[in-house]
């Protein structure tokens, strides 16, 4: 399985916050491939978000089998991002929260974590997908 990092809003978090996140889901998975994809800001689009929001793609993993990704394995990739996010709001002097959206193959949520801005507390809820679940992002483009 792959995984992909995909910012919200691209240029808004630094490479270097997004390849150490890459690092820590790499260790989490055992080694899992990990990239980084679409954070190139287009020029007209300027501004910040009050939320640092990712996603992170479970490629190759759809449905049930994203859901069952060996939950223990679903809950090692959610807890090693909580433990990034809480890192990351603590260590940063312009203090947002941080949201992260786990989806799999087909753009459905799988797990969300969210860290406030104290950067103490990290909610982590799992999604159970059913028929009915729809996706709520496209897949980005990979070159």
């Amino acid at each position: 399985m792959e995984l992909l990092i995909e910012p919200k809003r691209p240029g808004e978090i630094e490479d270097e916050a997004l390849s150490s996140l890459a690092d820590a889901l790499a260790s989490a998975t055992h080694g899992s491939s990990v990239r980084v994809v679409g954070n190139q800001r287009e020029p007209e689009k300027v501004g910040v978000s009050p939320w640092e929001a990712i996603f992170v793609w479970l490629v190759g993993a759809s449905g049930a089998a994203a859901g069952n990704l060996a939950s223990d394995g679903l809950k090692a990739i959610g807890k090693s991002i909580a433990q990034w996010a809480k890192k990351r709001v603590n260590d940063a002097s312009d203090k947002r929260p941080v949201a992260v959206d786990i989806l799999d193959d087909e753009g459905r949520e799988v797990m969300r974590i969210r860290v406030d801005v104290s950067g103490h507390q990290a909610e982590i809820t799992e999604l159970p997908q059913t028929a009915s679940s729809r996706p709520v992002r496209k897949k980005p483009t990979l070159h």
